[in-house]
């Protein structure tokens, strides 16, 4: 698969997920939690092809995140709205122990809720 054409269905689901700990001193944890919200999570959601944002805190520290962007393939981030948003900006020096994974779920066939041997699902 190349990163600039999508070869799989819309149907797939793509996990950008980064994991990080904010690490800056505790007078700027406002601001930066205010330029995450207000600054970067806008510019990433406008990047075609980013489909939603989930931030989870609070993992083990009130410092501690995890972050799920819902996309619709790696090709997203070839564009350059992507290029232009990406990262952390000056707050880099603030961010510790990140990680960054790219998950992908294809999404089985819908059966109108029941599975093969009749029963549902849930």
């Amino acid at each position: 698969m190349s990163a600039t054409t999508p070869e799989r269905p819309i149907d797939d689901e793509y996990f950008h997920v980064i994991r990080w700990r904010f690490g800056g001193p505790d007078e700027l944890f406002a601001e930066w939690s205010r330029w995450y919200d207000e600054v970067h999570v806008p510019a990433i959601l406008a990047v075609p092809g980013m489909r939603s944002f989930t931030r989870y805190g609070h993992l083990g520290s009130d410092r501690d995140f995890l972050t799920v962007w819902r996309m619709d393939g790696p090709h997203v981030f070839d564009e350059p709205a992507y290029a232009e948003a990406r990262g952390w900006g000056a707050w880099e020096p603030h961010i510790e122990h990140w990680t960054i994974s790219l998950l992908e779920h294809a999404r089985p066939p819908r059966r109108n809720g029941a599975v093969e041997d009749g029963t549902t699902p849930f």
